[in-house]
């Protein structure tokens, strides 16, 4: 399709719809990792759940806030605070662009794309742990560090009042793992 003809549609879009502005604010435990790729060394694994260490529960909490400019559409911030699959801290940081699909009594079902960097205290110095070309060693060797572009999410929301959400996030690490955070998002303006 031509550039310019999807801009104009894009734009068009934007015209037409009624502007919202609604600001939502939101905490969730990040809780199970659920690793797709075989490991090689889910002996690291703290909290693992099977000897595979592809289902492993991870103890920590993040924070959201998202403004939703357009009826389908928001930009949200996540900051996630947490100790990883080895026992270690860790953190990771996502700006997205979101687009909601309502679902009715199912409450909405969104969709985010953006930048995502996540950080860890380095396992390099674990006995057994493999390096697999995954993350950026830090200079001084005591982090280590992934940044991704196209970063995603993906987050289904139930209403329990005008005000409150019971929320699910799923953070596709692909190849690597999916990432499970359950937790509440508040509405904080109409």
């Amino acid at each position: 399709m031509n550039k310019r003809l999807l801009l104009f549609f894009v734009l068009l879009h934007f015209s037409v719809a009624p502007l919202c502005a609604q600001w939502y604010v939101g905490v969730k435990l990040v809780g199970l990792s659920i690793h797709i790729k075989k490991s090689p060394h889910p002996q690291l694994y703290k909290g693992r759940l099977d000897k595979h260490g592809r289902l492993v529960m991870n103890y920590g909490v993040a924070f959201t806030c998202e403004y939703r400019f357009h009826p389908y559409m928001a930009v949200k911030f996540g900051q996630a605070l947490l100790s990883d699959c080895g026992g270690k801290f860790a953190g990771g940081s996502i700006l997205t662009l979101r687009t909601q699909v309502p679902l009715g009594k199912l409450g909405e079902g969104t969709i985010g794309m953006g930048p995502f960097f996540y950080y860890r205290r380095s396992w390099k110095n674990m006995e057994g742990y493999v390096e697999q070309g995954i993350f950026k060693e830090s200079k001084n060797g005591r982090w280590q560090t992934k940044f991704v572009w196209h970063g995603g999410e993906v987050e289904h929301n139930y209403p329990i009042n005008k005000h409150m959400d019971l929320s699910t996030n799923v953070l596709p690490g692909i190849p690597v793992l999916f990432v499970v955070m359950p937790g509440v998002r508040w509405r904080v303006s109409e």
